[in-house]
């Protein structure tokens, strides 16, 4: 039996050094488990951290293009406000330019009530010179109706009529071609 008692000593021998072997296979095998369980931690860690920045990028994206269109609107609402300062000035500058516009036209207004005052005036003399030419006309009929009576001391006289209707008619031409004149600067 020696021989069996010296296998069955290798034999135990063997199967210490196998458990020993398997002993330090299963705590390589827990301490390896503990690094992927470490690992995973890890990973789980760092998708949710991942999974955040993702989400704060997300609100960045959204509040970037919120400040765009933020921008958009503001530079839409200066250009809607500048043109609305332009057209204020413009206003500005026609209310500033009021008074010499409204300067100019009352002397344009008073310029065209002198000279309708002219023209009256000019008919007002052609109407007196009408009356006189009727009158001078009538005069004339009348004289020719009843023969002047002619004393001793007057002497008749001729031509005074004549003289007085060619005045009364240069009169009243005159007045006539001023106040043709009047009109055409007035039609001008």
């Amino acid at each position: 039996m020696t021989n069996l008692q010296a296998q069955l000593k290798a034999d135990q021998v063997t199967v210490v050094d196998s458990q020993s072997a398997l002993q330090a296979a299963n705590e390589a095998v827990a301490a390896k488990q503990a690094v992927v369980d470490q690992a995973q931690a890890t990973l789980k860690q760092a998708q949710g951290r991942l999974e955040s920045l993702q989400a704060a990028l997300n609100t960045q994206e959204i509040a970037l293009m919120m400040d765009k269109r933020n921008e958009t609107t503001k530079t839409q609402t200066v250009n809607a406000l500048q043109a609305r300062i332009a057209d204020l000035k413009a206003l500005l500058a026609s209310y500033q330019n009021a008074g010499t516009n409204l300067a100019a036209a009352q002397a344009a207004q008073q310029t065209r009530q002198a000279q309708e005052r002219a023209l009256q005036e000019v008919e007002n003399q052609v109407q007196g010179v009408r009356q006189t030419s009727s009158a001078v006309t009538l005069s004339k009929v009348l004289n020719k109706q009843a023969p002047a009576k002619t004393t001793e001391r007057q002497l008749p006289q001729t031509g005074n009529d004549e003289g007085l209707l060619v005045s009364a008619l240069g009169m009243v031409l005159m007045v006539m071609v001023t106040a043709f004149g009047i009109q055409k600067r007035k039609e001008d």
